[in-house]
């Protein structure tokens, strides 16, 4: 192991210009959240893919179908039991809220889509690990990098969708009066998505 694997960043990390992707003002994203908590945009410091390695800032996660919300916000959570069937029902969904999220004002997200990471010699289990231990530290390398970004775009590692993460800083980017319905006016079309695409989920 050489001493730039030893360390983190690597030497060269702030010298280095990423590749990123421009979110345009008017793009449309969906946010799902606990209803226990209102705000819509709100967020809290804590363990997650792309939180804070440091604990100084929180993040929000968007994605951009309903499906892929789903998978990522509650049965993500469920998975983590190794059941081999997950059964979901209107009682459980209740729990949740959809946001409609509008950018309004144009976002740098580093680019981790597809094959980039690799291309730029970031490790893949940033994306695709379960666990946290490499994507935390480098969400909060990019957090300080000279390039200023917004957040991080990346596909999802259940639906292969696109998924963003915004930085607490940018959140401001948003329409900060998103529209939200309860996640159960979504059902019937989750439980369709699911019958074609999840062996390992069951809606009554």
């Amino acid at each position: 192991m050489t001493q730039d694997e030893l360390e983190f960043p690597p030497k060269a990390f702030f010298e280095t210009e990423f590749e990123f992707q421009t979110v345009k003002s008017g793009s449309r994203y969906l946010r799902l959240f606990n209803k226990r908590y209102p705000n819509p945009l709100g967020c809290g410091i804590g363990i997650s893919r792309f939180g804070d390695a440091e604990g100084h800032f929180c993040v929000v996660y968007a994605t951009v179908d309903i499906f892929t919300s789903f998978t990522e916000a509650v049965h993500r959570e469920d998975h983590r039991t190794q059941k081999n069937i997950f059964h979901y029902s209107p009682q459980i969904l209740s729990a949740y809220m959809v946001a409609d999220l509008y950018v309004s004002e144009d976002m740098k997200l580093v680019d981790m889509t597809e094959n980039m990471c690799y291309q730029q010699g970031i490790p893949t289990d940033v994306v695709k690990a379960s666990n946290h231990h490499q994507s935390m530290p480098w969400s909060t390398a990019f957090y300080k990098h000279p390039q200023d970004f917004d957040g991080i775009i990346y596909n999802s590692r259940f639906t292969g969708a696109i998924n963003i993460v915004v930085y607490e800083r940018s959140l401001i980017k948003f329409d900060q009066h998103p529209q939200t319905k309860p996640l159960t006016a979504f059902y019937n079309t989750i439980k369709k998505a699911a019958q074609s695409h999840s062996r390992v989920m069951s809606f009554k």
